[in-house]
């Protein structure tokens, strides 16, 4: 019962989708969260390092597609070659009925531009927290950001 109640407040990803840009924030859902009030939601964006988040994203690239060797991704990841990836946010095609896809001159171009849009944004109280800072920090991290939000 109590995990039942946990689960009302704290959820595993923003109601706008998991991964999904800024601009997804009050213009999507995922079909399970539609009902819930993103206006009440309080972001923390957790942002690895580019280093770390590229060398992931070789090896597992979800929704991002460029072409590479994900066994060479240590040596080169071929990061000047253009990316296009599709959000669960993109608007439909109405003629094919796919997700439209958004292109990028490279993976360091796509992960500045996604980060950019949350840090500027001002259009509501967000936090961003570095991954390593969660991981090496927890207590101190999870403190602040719970301070922060009152």
């Amino acid at each position: 019962r109590a995990i039942r109640e946990r689960r009302r407040f704290v959820q595993w990803q923003a109601p706008w989708g998991k991964h999904n840009p800024e601009s997804a924030r009050m213009h999507f859902a995922p079909p399970r969260y539609m009902d819930r009030n993103q206006s009440a939601v309080f972001p923390v964006v957790t942002t690895r390092h580019p280093y770390t988040w590229l060398h992931t994203m070789c090896k597992h690239s979800y929704s991002a597609r460029w072409p590479h060797n994900r066994e060479m991704c240590d040596v080169r990841a071929n990061l000047d070659k253009k990316l296009v990836v599709r959000y669960g946010s993109n608007p439909v095609d109405p003629e094919t009925g796919k997700l439209q896809k958004t292109e990028h001159s490279g993976p360091v171009q796509w992960y500045k531009e996604w980060h950019d849009k949350f840090f500027r944004s001002t259009k509501y109280p967000m936090a961003m927290v570095r991954f390593e800072d969660l991981i090496f920090r927890p207590v101190e991290v999870v403190t602040s950001i719970c301070d922060c939000v009152g």
